[in-house]
């Protein structure tokens, strides 16, 4: 049984439904396949690391590039009780180290998650800043719903808000570099379409 886990949450690869805001500039089939190309960065940096691993994933379509990995279905709600319900599920079924990481960070690396285990030793809470102002990883040993409540998801303030939470909590926290999330057209790789 591993006590390490990585919580993912997924949306299903489909035409129109999946980064919008690239979709808005570029057109819904490049920001599908700049979706699909993220979904198999983050699958491969999944296998090189030895833990559970359990996909959320929302969605109607197939599932078949998690085929290989323990899926779940999202629950419904914001982002914040999408997460709060996904820690709940996995740290009551015997993790001891859980991590919850999105999709949209191509500049994730096999060194940080490790780090954020590590750092999870000796800390309640580590946190990935985004350079957005939100977060792209989120680990703790036990469950806070107060970090999942009174956030302004999906805005600049998500990092910040969440700094607050934490030390109304009076949690030791410890924080990873900042790394950029894919969210919008100026931030693909030219090549990557």
């Amino acid at each position: 049984m591993y006590t390490r886990t990585i919580i993912v949450l997924a949306k299903t690869p489909e035409l129109g439904k999946v980064k919008t805001r690239i979709a808005a500039k570029l057109g819904e089939e490049k920001a599908l396949a700049i979706y699909t190309r993220l979904l198999h960065y983050t699958f491969c940096l999944l296998k090189r690391i030895h833990c559970r691993k359990v996909v959320y994933t929302s969605g109607d379509g197939p599932q078949t590039c998690w085929a290989a990995l323990e899926t779940k279905p999202q629950t419904n709600g914001d982002l914040g009780n999408r997460m709060a319900s996904a820690f709940e599920q996995v740290l009551s079924e015997r993790a001891t180290k859980c991590i919850i990481i999105g999709t949209d960070c191509a500049t994730l690396t096999e060194e940080i998650i490790e780090t954020a285990f590590t750092e999870l030793e000796t800390k309640d809470l580590v946190i990935g800043p985004a350079s957005d102002g939100g977060y792209y990883l989120l680990g703790m040993k036990k469950m806070y719903p107060a970090l999942f409540k009174g956030i302004s998801w999906s805005t600049e303030k998500v990092f910040e808000q969440t700094i607050v939470q934490v030390e109304n909590l009076s949690l030791d926290y410890s924080l990873l570099p900042v790394l950029s999330d894919m969210d919008e057209a100026h931030q693909v790789p030219l090549d990557w379409y």
